[in-house]
């Protein structure tokens, strides 16, 4: 990519994060849940895949996703993230295309109330991808500029109460500002026990397909 055009990315998500951190900084409600987490995920993704390709390409293949974060005071947190993608695409010839995605954000989250926290960030990507052709490997990296908010809500476990304290809804919408790359929306359902043990199901849809994963977070 163009240099100047990855300093202007870098800039812009500077300016983003200053805008955010500067209206949240206003702010004192504490956050409901903590962002102090370390979790890990793994399941399915589905390409979108052009009707007349179908006999061609393999439209699934592995995902897999790691998050590490650290919550420095009630309204900021750090997180460090990355997901791995692969799955043999082209069946005729055998072309293994993986992707390796990497994150790193600042977030802001803010208690709107008792029961929901909004949770605006930004923050820099890169992603790296790698297609082998018989044997033979070409590959591509690009960076820029990530931002999006996240809304999270629990609601009491009900007929679960046996099994979790309390159940955890959440919706979360990605920007790129990185070309091919296209914005993202995840939902995920979880539940809780002991207030630190987290075991959820997401979904996630953007124009290139979908992705369908389970896992675990540790929250302290």
């Amino acid at each position: 990519m163009n240099k100047k055009v990855i300093l202007m990315m870098h800039q812009k998500a500077k300016l983003s994060m200053l805008v955010i951190g500067a209206f949240v900084s206003t702010l004192s409600a504490a956050s409901n849940f903590s962002y102090t987490e370390v979790s890990g995920y793994t399941g399915k993704y589905s390409l979108e895949v052009d009707p007349q390709l179908e006999p061609y390409v393999a439209d699934t293949g592995k995902n897999h996703h790691i998050s590490v974060s650290h919550q420095v005071t009630d309204n900021l947190a750090f997180r460090l993230s990355g997901e791995y993608k692969d799955g043999t695409k082209y069946r005729l010839d055998r072309a293994d295309l993986t992707e390796t995605r990497i994150e790193v954000t600042s977030e802001f989250p803010l208690a709107v109330n008792s029961k929901v926290d909004v949770v605006p960030f930004a923050g820099m990507a890169q992603i790296d991808q790698e297609l082998c052709l018989n044997d033979e490997c070409s590959s591509a990296e690009d960076e820029g500029a990530v931002y999006g908010g996240l809304v999270r809500t629990w609601f009491p476990s009900g007929v679960f109460s046996n099994y979790f304290d309390y159940f955890e809804f959440n919706v979360r919408y990605s920007d790129y500002q990185i070309p091919g790359v296209e914005s993202t929306t995840r939902f995920g359902l979880g539940g809780w026990f002991n207030d630190n043990h987290r075991v959820e199901v997401r979904a996630e849809d953007s124009e290139q397909g979908y992705t369908y994963v389970g896992g675990y977070s540790y929250t302290w």
